[in-house]
């Protein structure tokens, strides 16, 4: 197991196709309160195939469609909210629709989607501090009380330092970068 959606199989490391589980060093928030939602993702899904053989057919690359547990694993990932879908395809959108209704697993929670988290940590220099990494939105509120923030998606996004000295500070999520200061 490497995180909530990629297993070693055999030498090989696979990628669970139409997924994207948080990152292993990721956190989520509910309630203004840090978890570590990617530990957790990697947890579940170990837990789902409980140490037994799991069957992978790959559909190009290192994407695989993979059962272990008695389930496809992708697929119960998602539908149990421990993933989101992805893939130009979005094969899995009904399920994380009712990740997000039920409130299960990540979907509970507020967090940025693995993609973005991800792009964020790539494009952080060793002198971003981890709570930007593991919280990718940046913000600034002004004298005046005015909030700003910027998404890793903005395209002064590089630009933006986070200097928590002068009133910025990084969000987990967009709600708490508009919430109250």
């Amino acid at each position: 197991m490497v995180n909530g959606d990629a297993l070693i199989v055999g030498t090989k490391r696979i990628y669970l196709r139409g997924v994207d589980a948080p990152e292993t060093d990721q956190l989520c928030l509910v309630r203004q309160i840090q978890w570590a939602c990617g530990k957790q993702a990697a947890r579940e899904l170990a837990r789902k195939i409980g140490g037994k053989p799991v069957n992978c057919k790959v559909r190009g690359g290192r994407c695989a469609d993979c059962w272990g547990g008695g389930v496809k694993l992708g697929s119960w990932m998602v539908s149990s909210g421990w993933a989101a879908a992805s893939g130009p395809k979005n094969i899995y959108a009904g399920e994380e629709r009712q990740a997000k209704q039920a409130k299960r697993g990540i979907c509970r929670s507020e967090f940025a989607r693995p993609c973005s988290w991800r792009r964020v940590l790539r494009a952080s220099t060793s002198a971003t501090n981890s709570a930007t990494r593991r919280c990718p939105i940046k913000g600034h509120i002004t004298a005046s009380g005015e909030k700003f923030h910027y998404q890793p998606r903005n395209r002064q996004y590089r630009r933006v330092q986070i200097d928590t000295g002068n009133n910025e500070r990084s969000f987990c999520s967009v709600k708490q970068a508009d919430g109250p200061a």
